[in-house]
């Protein structure tokens, strides 16, 4: 399975202690500049959140709930995405048909819409009538890049958890992690370009 990234520990030691102490908020809105991996933390998270055993870090891998993650079937994940190029309402109204069947996770059903801002209007506006009654056991997990596309009302159901731009030596440590062959000047060059959210 993936492991949360050094940038995104603060806020992954955050949610897991919200988790613990049963004060998740039904609704959180995840965001920051694309190539945060805000899409792949939410994954982690939702995984973690149906985990059996929840260690501190990321899922066990091990138990029946991570066996189907593994698998890509697990029946209490929904994942949300724009078919093609937005999410339209059709989509959000299987939520409803989602939440009804039973439930085979412990503690959570988990729903990831990613990017929110995808959803045209028809479909931000369901999504608004879920969030206002929202379904027992379930979390949602909005990952945002652009917060002014997404309806206010939408926002203020959420939480926001934001995910800041790296700093200089994070980037530069990461990227060179993961490709030995650039050097510090072609690295440097590339966080200029990229305000640090490129990686």
């Amino acid at each position: 399975m993936n492991s949360v990234q050094s940038w995104q520990i603060k806020n992954w030691e955050y949610l897991t202690q919200l988790a613990r102490n049963n004060t998740l908020p039904h609704a959180l809105l995840l965001h920051g500049a694309k190539g945060m991996g805000l899409h792949t933390f939410a994954e982690i998270f939702s995984n973690w959140l149906l985990c059996a055993s929840k260690p501190d870090s990321t899922p066990c891998g091990k138990c029946t709930s991570c066996q189907w993650m593994l698998a890509g079937t697990h029946p209490d994940r929904l994942i949300i995405t724009p078919d093609p190029s937005s999410i339209k309402v059709d989509a959000i109204r299987e939520i409803r048909t989602f939440s009804e069947t039973k439930q085979h996770s412990a503690q959570y059903r988990v729903i990831i819409i990613s990017p929110a801002e995808a959803m045209n209007k028809s479909a931000s506006n369901a999504l608004l009538k879920i969030l206002e009654e929202p379904f027992p056991n379930t979390i949602f997990l909005l990952i945002a890049h652009c917060v002014d596309h997404v309806l206010p009302t939408v926002l203020s159901r959420c939480q926001k958890i934001h995910f800041p731009s790296l700093k200089k030596d994070v980037f530069m440590a990461e990227i060179q992690q993961h490709y030995p062959s650039l050097n510090a000047e072609t690295v440097g060059k590339l966080y200029d370009l990229s305000d640090g959210d490129a990686f």
